[in-house]
């Protein structure tokens, strides 16, 4: 006997629940059903053998439609007194609350850092005229570098989603500390830097093993090179009119990753 799957209560007497959630005008849950008949296995291999049918809606599967839904459960259950026949309820959550695919948040802070450039990139200076009376610098003008304490935006995300990886450590040491190589969501490479990757076990018994993952992100605008300047040993400040390049530089230790691959947009 072929299976046959028969889906929503429209169409079928024995199904008695299809409904949906509406929460501040968008489309947030959903709970269908569908009858599998024809199951041949006659223990509970039988929830197995409905759950994976191809005409029984799949894990992860969007409705037709309904964009913002997704098919994040499913539960298989014997109908009484037909042992070939099987009740899947299907449940949809909005794709914001499914943790499974990975789904993005954050906000940005003012965070306090030094800084010697203004915002065009011109070394901060300034300068006094010693009186004539100085005993050292009688009626000259000393220049002298500067650096001042700025609050910058600093933009935080986290991202959480599964990945089948063995060794979810190894992705975790590869990604923390890391940086964007290539520009990703709008964001130029090297801006983005990847505080943390802590992960749990989400299904042992998939090959290969499923971890759920989150990820950290914090953005700067400047970008996450480590920033060298001179200093004057004289005065504890850089000296005026440094030349870039020489007496102030940004070297690239960071590694990279791609993480268009990992977080396709």
């Amino acid at each position: 006997m072929a299976i046959t799957v028969i889906t929503d209560a429209q169409t079928a007497p024995a199904l008695t629940t299809i409904s949906c959630e509406e929460r501040e005008g968008a489309i947030v849950g959903m709970h269908r059903q569908c009858i599998v008949e024809g199951v041949t296995d006659t223990d509970y291999q039988g929830l197995f053998s409905a759950l994976d049918d191809a005409g029984v809606p799949a894990f992860n599967s969007v409705p037709t439609g309904e964009t913002n839904l997704i098919l994040n459960r499913r539960e298989a259950r014997a109908v009484q007194g037909a042992t070939s026949k099987f009740l899947i309820d299907l449940y949809y959550v909005a794709k914001a609350d499914s943790e499974y695919n990975f789904v993005f948040s954050g906000g940005t802070s003012l965070n306090q850092r030094e800084v010697m450039t203004d915002e065009f990139g011109q070394q901060l200076e300034v300068s006094h005229t010693f009186p004539g009376t100085d005993k050292d610098y009688p009626n000259e003008t000393i220049p002298q570098g500067t650096t001042t304490s700025e609050l910058l935006p600093q933009l935080n995300i986290q991202a959480v989603g599964v990945l089948a990886e063995d060794y979810p450590h190894i992705i975790s040491y590869q990604w923390a500390g890391s940086v964007n190589a290539t520009a990703w969501a709008d964001m130029p490479a090297g801006t983005l830097l990847c505080t943390n990757a802590d992960f749990v076990a989400h299904d042992l018994g998939a090959d290969p093993k499923e971890y759920k993952f989150t990820f950290g992100f914090q953005y700067n605008v400047i970008g996450w090179l480590a920033e060298l300047t001179y200093i004057d040993e004289r005065t504890g400040k850089p000296p005026p009119d440094i030349v870039d390049g020489t007496g102030h530089k940004f070297v690239a230790f960071r590694p990279q990753q791609e993480f268009n691959t990992l977080f396709a947009l």
